[in-house]
């Protein structure tokens, strides 16, 4: 059985979800959710970023105030656009091009950077209890 192309010129979902990973996993903490897509969390838990297409990000943003945090994203951003503005959340879409400007004023989360310094410090204070397990079943 043959599979069809998509006929509205996006690439499949699967494209579409390693959008997330490939793009933005260097700079941003990625996570997939309970579907087994990629996402980018927000800060203080407050909503996501994902993949809504191939050429453009989606933020979903839980909060009591969805018009102050559209205005404060809007003004950051003049490219995004309302997707969904509910009661209490917000879908505001962006294009994936431009999304460095889009992802801070989201709050999205990124990754921590720790020294060389700061890696070698915890490498050897955790040295002791690094194989204590494995010695303890061996001397058994």
């Amino acid at each position: 059985m043959r599979k069809e192309k998509p006929k509205n010129g996006d690439a499949d979902m699967s494209d579409n979800l390693t959008t997330i990973k490939n793009r933005f996993s260097a700079t941003h903490r990625v996570e997939r959710d309970e579907c087994g897509d990629y996402q980018i969390p927000l800060k203080a838990g407050k909503g996501h970023v994902y993949a809504h297409s191939r050429s453009i990000l989606a933020a979903y943003i839980m909060t009591d105030k969805p018009t102050t945090s559209l205005k404060t994203i809007k003004k950051k951003c003049p490219k995004a656009s309302v997707h969904v503005c509910g009661d209490y959340e917000v879908i505001i879409l962006y294009p994936v091009k431009d999304a460095k400007e889009f992802l801070r004023a989201c709050g999205a989360r990124t990754k921590k950077r720790l020294s060389d310094e700061h890696k070698q410090k915890l490498a050897s204070s955790s040295k002791e209890f690094r194989f204590r397990s494995a010695c303890k079943e061996t001397q058994t």
